[in-house]
């Protein structure tokens, strides 16, 4: 692991007064460790969870660094096995996919095509000992995705910076998809997309979940929290103030009173 730039460590020295430790047990089970207890996220049954706080630019710390790319100052994220997640490929190897907030510099390369994105995080798909390239698996794996997320482009060899917004994220998906993810973390899914590829990527989701797969999505927009999570948690000065299961009654206002 790299050593922490002073951006990372004020990053995480920021949020540890909010969040100490986040775990990961069993394939699909998330827990959160906040202020000494831990709180489940999500059960073995999928479900679609989502975090709001007053201060989501913080996001609390990019959800206590699961997508590992700057190694917590304590506790870990593992899995069933027992395996300790410490770094982007072991995170990999264990079905584990991160849709950044920040697609254009977090989860794309802007300069390369939509093959290369889509295939890089599913060599073990195609790939002979995932070392060997063969061409023609890499294609059909590449042109699948194109074809079941509706990537409107020229081709699989189109730069991704020709695209537009909502079929970059379409991109960022079809790699994550492609590859088997059982446990995907969504930062703002659906942010920067019309209304068009919002509708298509809530009909994604629910799919995935319907699936088995386990869904994490951070978001910012009250609506989008209401209409998508099948559980939210209120997480305020250090304490769960409240927590929601799925309601056709629930309301702005009622979340909003235990946030304030």
């Amino acid at each position: 692991m790299a050593a922490k730039t002073k951006k990372e460590t004020a990053a995480v020295a920021e949020t540890k007064e909010t969040a100490k430790k986040a775990t990961v047990k069993k394939t699909r089970e998330v827990y959160l460790q906040w202020y000494g207890k831990e709180v489940q996220l999500s059960s073995i049954t999928a479900r679609i969870e989502e975090m709001w706080k007053k201060e989501m630019k913080r996001k609390i710390s990019e959800l206590v660094d699961l997508k590992v790319y700057v190694k917590p100052e304590e506790g870990n994220v593992s899995v069933a096995d027992g395996t300790v997640i410490d770094s982007p490929a072991k995170a990999m190897k264990k079905r584990m996919g991160y849709v950044s907030k920040d697609r254009d510099v977090e989860s794309l390369c802007l300069n390369a095509s939509i093959e290369d994105n889509i295939s890089i995080a599913g060599m073990s798909k195609f790939a002979v000992k995932d070392f060997l390239v063969l061409k023609n698996r890499e294609k059909k794996y590449v042109n699948q995705q194109i074809e079941e997320l509706s990537i409107k482009c020229s081709g699989r060899d189109q730069a991704v910076s020709q695209l537009s917004g909502g079929n970059k994220q379409k991109v960022v998906f079809g790699k994550w998809i492609g590859c088997g993810s059982e446990i995907l973390i969504l930062d703002c899914p659906t942010r920067g997309v019309d209304i068009g590829v919002k509708q298509a990527m809530y009909q994604l989701m629910v799919k995935l979940k319907n699936e088995g797969k386990s869904i994490l999505m951070i978001s910012e927009e009250m609506p989008e929290l209401i209409g998508m999570s099948d559980r939210i948690l209120i997480m305020k000065d250090g304490e769960i103030t409240a927590e929601f299961e799925r309601n056709k009654n629930l309301s702005d206002s009622q979340i909003i009173e235990y946030m304030i």
